[in-house]
């Protein structure tokens, strides 16, 4: 029990310190050191899917999937320290911010902790704190960068699982969001483990079940998730050129009703799956991806992932087969089906064939997307201001006029005794005179002035006038 409440009392002055010393920069009484990872990248993943995502071009799954067996799922990030003599915890706290703010923490007993589920592209801050009967001890802030390739995500006994955010569109303005949608394989033999990591960790609200629902391929009557989940049936399309593709009349209703849910916020987060979570899975998929303007190559690596999951060849097809047809025969059908872009095209098949408005395809991108930065206003440059007089009318002070300058919010006055204008005083002002006091006996002073417009906050300053020069004889 003492021993219980030892570590307790621990973790308490060890989380007090953190939150302490992000607050205040309270300095620790000791600093913890050798810190890894500090200032380097980070590979979540490793072998033969690394290689694949790093390196990607079509096709390139054939080459690797029947070496799949060691490496679909991603490595966590290890992190490691020097031992503090007499701590018997130790918590590390990390977040996407360099104050950080809002962390998640983690406690150890020992000095290394390994961390899943970071997402890839992201620069972290972290710091470790531990409390020992001499004091408190910190790391000061680290940080890492996770390299920029495709998440995937282990989830105890379910295969396939990856999450389809983390990509750039519309120019590098905009990301597709990552905890919005993962996508895998079904999910009838999740554990307790699996289903605590979807619930607890991704926060997933609807069950998205693509599957027949017949007796080939049943669909439960509530998600293995738990009967809280929002489990959604629909029997997915599958491709396009064949009689289960998206393309086909017969098939608008399912496939509409498919793409609809992604308009609805109240689904999010969704895990969408099929059987084995890569044909009727990659149709939806790549339906939404291009639909938010992903890119092609983006969309076929994806996709291709699916063949180093093992649960996605136990049909032993051949991904060559796969990717250049049905695959593509869906690519092609979006890249053709009228002259603008890919993601013009597959927005104008979703508005003509299935019928989804603008107002339900704008809802998608708000669902799926990071927003758009604010524009930068475009703000007009002050014009030069020009000094009508610089007077010694009063004791030990000159007034100083000038003309008021186009678009000026304001103006800042210079002086000096150096024309090089060093150690110079400013002031500033929204008045066209400024009255400089306290000047001294007998000295000469350079005097300048410029305006300045405001951007927001930021300052934006037009050119300096010419100097003055004033004798101080008052």
């Amino acid at each position: 029990m003492k021993k219980v409440l030892s570590i307790l009392l621990s973790l308490t002055l060890v989380v007090g310190l953190l939150v302490g010393i992000q607050a205040t920069d309270t300095k620790a009484d000791g600093t913890i050191t050798n810190v890894t990872p500090n200032g380097t990248k980070v590979d979540l993943l490793s072998g033969n899917i690394y290689d694949f995502c790093a390196n990607y071009e079509l096709g390139r799954a054939k080459a690797l999937y029947k070496r799949r067996s060691d490496t679909y799922f991603p490595t966590m990030v290890s992190f490691k320290w020097d031992p503090v003599s007499g701590a018997s915890n130790y918590v590390l706290a990390i977040a996407d911010n360099n104050k950080i703010n809002n962390p998640i923490t983690y406690d150890t007993p020992v000095n290394t902790i390994e961390v899943p589920d970071l997402n890839p592209g992201q620069t972290y801050y972290y710091r470790v704190g531990c409390a020992t009967s001499s004091g408190h001890y910190d790391s000061g802030i680290k940080s890492f960068t996770t390299s920029d390739l495709p998440k995937t995500i282990t989830v105890d006994k379910v295969g396939n699982t990856r999450d389809i955010g983390g990509r750039y569109v519309n120019g590098g303005k905009q990301k597709v969001r990552y905890g919005r949608v993962i996508r895998g394989a079904n999910l009838d033999d999740i554990s307790d483990e699996g289903r605590a990591k979807l619930l607890n960790v991704y926060g997933i609200k609807t069950d998205f079940d693509l599957r027949k629902g017949d007796s080939s391929e049943p669909v439960p009557s509530f998600s293995p998730l738990g009967i809280d989940t929002n489990l959604i049936h629909i029997s997915g399309v599958e491709y396009a050129g064949s009689d289960k593709g998206i393309d086909k009349e017969s098939n608008y209703d399912r496939a509409r009703r498919e793409v609809l849910l992604f308009a609805d916020a109240n689904n999010f987060p969704i895990y969408v799956h099929c059987q084995i979570g890569r044909d009727r899975t990659g149709t939806i998929c790549a339906t939404i991806e291009s639909l938010l303007g992903m890119d092609e190559v983006d969309i076929y690596r994806d996709y291709e992932i699916s063949y180093f999951a093992n649960v996605s060849n136990n049909d032993l097809v051949d991904p060559d087969m796969k990717t250049s047809g049905g695959f593509t025969r869906l690519i092609n059908f979006f890249k053709n089906y009228s002259d603008g872009t890919m993601q013009e095209n597959t927005e104008l098949f979703l508005k003509e064939k299935l019928g989804i408005t603008a107002a339900q395809i704008q809802a998608i991108k708000d669902n799926m997307l990071t927003p758009l930065p604010k524009p930068t206003p475009k703000v007009v440059k002050p014009g030069k201001v020009k000094i009508k007089s610089a007077k010694n009318s009063k004791k030990k002070t000159v007034v100083v006029k000038y003309k008021k300058a186009t678009n000026a919010k304001g103006y800042q006055v210079w002086w000096a005794t150096s024309k090089k204008f060093k150690k110079a005083k400013k002031k500033f002002t929204a008045k066209t005179t400024y009255k400089i006091k306290k000047l001294k006996k007998k000295k000469k002073y350079y005097i300048k002035v410029r305006a300045y417009n405001l951007n927001g906050k930021t300052k934006v300053y037009g050119a300096f006038s010419k100097v003055k020069k004033v004798k101080i004889k008052k």
